[in-house]
């Protein structure tokens, strides 16, 4: 083989090598990215996710020890029912982002929780008609234990998901 064939094959195979390792290197950096994306969607739907059982419990607490006893309960209950509804609402917006980066189970299980959150809400605003005199919500109490053990399994999926998924 001449000098000239061997360095024009030398410069094509060397000009592949670096086309090759640049492309390599962008796919390398794009998996990077949408990797970090999904890291970043699933911790704000986490923390968001994780304030909210809280909450629910101290509602929960709060009317049973004040609303008998509250000058204006039905203005602090609807206070209290609105930031659930403005918490979960945020959750949404956190949740689309995760339903979008993440496998189709953990859109599930995101759908699950949204249900049950729903269902929690339910059980607190009759909660509070109990308080209020409404005996025929006396049943409740078993209600709110089966909503929250079902919760308890459903964030432990997700939290399962997310971390197995980042």
């Amino acid at each position: 083989m001449d000098q000239g064939l061997a360095a024009v094959l030398g410069a094509v195979v060397g000009a592949l090598a670096t086309g090759s390792a640049a492309a390599l290197a962008s796919v390398s950096a794009e998996r990077v990215q949408k990797k970090q994306a999904r890291r970043e969607a699933y911790r704000a739907f986490l923390e968001e996710m994780r304030s909210l059982p809280p909450y629910f419990g101290r509602l929960s607490t709060w009317m049973a020890q004040n609303v008998s006893r509250s000058a204006n309960p039905i203005d602090e209950a609807n206070e209290k029912f609105a930031e659930i509804d403005r918490r979960i609402e945020s959750l949404g917006r956190f949740a689309v982002a995760v339903e979008l980066e993440g496998p189709f189970k953990l859109s599930s299980q995101v759908a699950e929780l949204f249900d049950l959150f729903e269902r929690e809400t339910g059980y607190l605003r009759r909660m509070y008609a109990y308080h209020r005199g409404d005996r025929a919500s006396e049943h409740l109490a078993v209600v709110r234990i089966e909503i929250e053990n079902e919760l308890t399994e459903c964030i432990r999926q997700i939290r399962y998901l997310t971390e197995s998924n980042v």
